[in-house]
């Protein structure tokens, strides 16, 4: 029974809200219909985002990644004739999927526990097969099964605690870090707080930091971050490597590093 409850509020819910003003009611119950097919084939306990398309190639879009997601599962109207999805995480492979000559419009996309553990968001592509110059309706949900795991157990390095940072010492004065690896603006993009990227909203962090073994660092956020950009750029941390010396050629193991990050839409 919780099966078909969950089913019934996907459709209700998630999706009702979203159709497309220009979707008949026809070819959007047709997609909805194949969606339920969809959800009972796979075992899941909540939906975590919905959403109606209507069209044929759609640009890319970025959905938040829980650290749980098990599915993505997405039902065409009966005049599709082929479905495609791509699923992009940080450095990672791109993870593909298509709909058979037998459900060509239903489509399935298990998701390995190594992308779901991914400390990035989803880039999420679909490719939609339709004869008609206005494009084919459908319907996609994404599902988690389980308890979200912490960063830390999707292998974020351990915070570093009030009293770790308070038995660092200060940089030296004038000095400046040397980086070998920074964030690209493609990180970014991959890291970006979903919501506030769909908004067009910028915002900023700051990382309080401690250099550990071959140049990476183990860091917190410090307070007064912009809302949802503290964890964005937690995530992001362990892409940054420093050289263990700074300009002036002294070590930085033992001092404070405190990094800040700038997430602006279209960097």
């Amino acid at each position: 029974m919780r099966r078909i409850f969950v089913a019934a509020a996907v459709l209700a819910m998630a999706l009702g809200a979203s159709g497309p003003a220009a979707a008949d009611d026809d070819a959007y119950n047709q997609a909805g219909d194949r969606l339920t097919e969809g959800l009972f084939q796979v075992t899941y306990d909540n939906v975590v985002e919905g959403q109606t398309i209507r069209g044929g190639t759609n640009s890319p879009f970025m959905v938040a990644n829980p650290g749980n997601v098990v599915a993505f599962i997405a039902g065409c109207e009966q005049r599709c004739t082929r479905m495609q999805i791509t699923l992009r995480a940080a450095g990672l492979p791109p993870l593909r999927s298509e709909s058979t000559t037998q459900w060509q419009g239903l489509l399935i996309l298990q998701v390995p526990q190594s992308y779901q553990r991914a400390l990035s968001n989803y880039e999420i592509d679909y490719d939609i097969g339709c004869p008609r110059s206005d494009g084919c309706t459908m319907r996609w949900v994404a599902v988690s099964r389980g308890a979200a795991p912490s960063l830390e157990q999707r292998g974020l390095p351990r915070r570093i605690t009030e009293a770790e940072w308070n038995a660092a010492t200060p940089p030296v004065a004038g000095a400046s870090l040397q980086w070998t690896t920074l964030p690209t603006s493609e990180d970014l993009r991959f890291f970006y707080p979903v919501q506030q990227w769909r908004n067009g909203a910028e915002g900023s962090a700051r990382l309080q930091c401690l250099l550990v073994d071959g140049g990476r660092l183990r860091c917190r956020a410090a307070t007064g971050a912009s809302p949802g950009f503290a964890d964005a750029a937690l995530k992001l941390s362990p892409i940054l490597r420093v050289s263990e010396t700074d300009s002036t050629g002294a070590s930085i193991r033992g001092r404070q590093i405190v990094v800040p990050i700038r997430f602006q839409p279209g960097s």
